[in-house]
């Protein structure tokens, strides 16, 4: 089942809409990655905009996510409360990002506040955002290419699917190179009608996301976000 939409209401600058995923299977086991939606999301100003990072990970003392099977068969009941905080999309999207790991957000904040100006909210209001993996990666700060699995794909792109038929983005940027080669062309075969893009992990700093040099970092991220102001 897909996730629904309900309540629509007006505020001075757009139309807030909050978005139901309680009827998506994983996100009934596994709330706390639920997509992150911010407020601004839909607005008058600039289209819908969903940004799609690689994975969660959690510390290296939790083992429940190295089974696949035990992982999708699983529910928030097998993790204690302080490790769901490391997979909890709204959480830390709205957290002051004060950690080295969260870079990421930081980054993104930094440059959606640069193009969507509006002094009164965080960046990241402007916006949707979901990891595209369903597991969390299995050593902290490690890539998911290192552990993925069939099933983690299969269940990656239904659950990606679902989000993208509840909230409609008009643009879709993955920051992660890795997701992007996994995930890009199934959402590209379901929804030809929405722009699908990707730029690297904000995370990788002057290697990458500030090298001029390279042509999938910041300033791509920059020119993708000016393409939707309205």
């Amino acid at each position: 089942m897909v996730g629904r939409l309900i309540l629509p209401t007006i505020p001075k600058r757009g139309f807030l809409m909050i978005f139901d995923f309680t009827e998506i299977d994983h996100f009934q086991k596994y709330p706390t990655m639920e997509p992150f939606v911010g407020k601004n999301y839909v607005s008058v100003l600039h289209n819908k905009v969903l940004l799609i990072g690689e994975s969660f990970y959690l510390p290296n003392e939790t083992t429940v996510h190295h089974s696949v099977h035990d992982w999708y068969n699983g529910d928030n009941s097998s993790i204690k409360d302080w490790e769901l905080e490391w997979m909890d999309t709204k959480g830390l999207l709205n957290c002051s990002w004060q950690s080295n790991g969260h870079m990421i957000y930081r980054e993104l904040n930094r440059c959606i506040k640069t193009v969507f100006i509006n002094s009164e909210f965080r960046g990241v209001d402007e916006i949707a955002f979901i990891n595209y993996f369903q597991r969390p990666s299995e050593r902290e700060g490690d890539s998911f290419k290192q552990f993925i699995k069939h099933e983690d794909i299969i269940i990656s792109k239904s659950v990606i699917n679902q989000v993208i038929e509840t909230i409609t983005p008009d643009t879709v940027i993955f920051v992660s190179k890795y997701s992007w080669d996994i995930g890009n062309q199934e959402i590209k075969k379901t929804f030809p009608k929405i722009q699908v893009d990707y730029v690297c992990h904000p995370g990788t700093g002057g290697l990458y996301w500030n090298n001029k040099s390279y042509r999938h970092g910041k300033n791509k991220f920059l020119e993708i976000l000016r393409k939707n102001v309205i």
